[in-house]
């Protein structure tokens, strides 16, 4: 599974609500560093949160006895912080921010903390410590593509009853700091075309859209679970009111597709559901010359549930790449399912 490795530096925290106690060393602000600063836009690939990816929000929760999963019903909440990165000379790291001004924590003198992350900060989520239940409520993916989120979440797991920074191998490489692993939360959808008789067929690809998708919904992850259970997919609840038309190609981006299959369109964020029968994957496309000869301009759109390409449901971590194969008198479709990486699927499937 890919998932997105983030680390806090090393550091010594004051726990806020014992101002009278005294430190025997000096305190050490607490930061965040990304393995690599690689630019990265949504979705996120690799293992890599680059320093232009979004401002993420991190819980963190304080056990006294230093065993959060077994009592966490008696856990305190520690704090709560949106983390911004701070390309200054003095910092180059991701520190807790606060409206307009970056932050300090430090380490509490006794007990653990068990650090939840949510990206990014912007969505509406919340962590109740003392039910091991991470919410996000009322998630909509935005239908323009350059404004998606590629929404994500860590696991309690991943940073679980740290008493200060440890160090982590990585790559073949030692970095010290708290591990926060994000996981992703969405579906993507991506699109690849080609042209199955290029050489006589001139087609240009004039909109990809899917239509109908439920665009409204809550996260529940208990314990680290993202129940599947009672109509629920990956943890996700969603409404029946909110239903959106995702355009991955638009009219002002029309593409003439040539015989080797290559991307096409953006990628798009889609919160994880059973596919409905109203949800349907639809493609434009024109022809200008068939068989080498030139024709009056012929516009066609086809339009097939989306179930019957990629399967009952949209998941959560994969990414559903179709490849549309465009013939004079067909077009295919060749769906291939992985978890955020490439890969190839031979199986195909032909609307006349």
């Amino acid at each position: 599974m890919k998932k997105i490795l983030l680390l806090m530096t090393s550091a010594m925290l004051l726990f806020a609500g014992c101002a009278k106690e005294e430190l025997t060393s000096d305190p050490q602000e607490i930061g965040f560093r990304a393995y690599t600063f690689k630019q990265t836009k949504a979705p996120i690939e690799g293992a890599v949160y680059g320093t232009d990816a979004p401002n993420f929000k991190v819980f963190a929760a304080l056990d006294r006895e230093g065993n959060y999963l077994t009592n966490y019903a008696s856990s305190e909440k520690y704090f709560e912080t949106e983390v911004a990165y701070d390309g200054s000379d003095s910092y180059k790291i991701w520190r807790p921010w606060s409206g307009n001004a970056f932050i300090k924590y430090y380490w509490p003198m006794s007990g653990s903390l068990t650090f939840v992350a949510v990206s990014p900060a912007t969505a509406n989520s919340d962590f109740a410590n003392q039910a091991a239940t991470l919410t996000v409520t009322d998630f909509s993916s935005s239908t323009t593509v350059a404004e998606q989120a590629d929404l994500m979440y860590s696991k309690i797991t991943s940073a679980l009853d740290l008493k200060s920074a440890n160090t982590e191998k990585y790559n073949g490489s030692l970095r010290t700091g708290v591990p926060v692993v994000f996981n992703h939360a969405l579906a993507q959808v991506a699109f690849m075309a080609e042209n199955k008789e290029a050489s006589a067929n001139t087609i240009q690809i004039n909109k990809i859209q899917i239509t109908e998708v439920a665009n409204k919904g809550t996260l529940t992850v208990v314990k680290d679970v993202a129940s599947s259970d009672n109509g629920l997919v990956d943890g996700w609840k969603t409404t029946t009111t909110d239903d959106a038309t995702f355009v991955s190609l638009s009219e002002n981006e029309v593409k003439t597709i040539g015989e080797s299959a290559e991307k096409l369109g953006s990628p798009l964020m889609i919160i994880p559901q059973t596919l409905a029968e109203d949800i349907k994957l639809e493609v434009t496309y024109t022809m200008t010359q068939i068989n080498g000869v030139d024709v009056p301009k012929t516009t066609k759109k086809v339009s097939k549930m989306l179930s019957e390409i990629v399967g009952d449901s949209l998941n959560a971590n994969k990414k559903y790449t179709i490849t549309l194969s465009i013939g004079a008198d067909e077009i295919l479709f060749s769906p291939s399912i992985v978890e955020w990486s490439e890969t190839e699927n031979k199986e195909i499937y032909p609307i006349k």
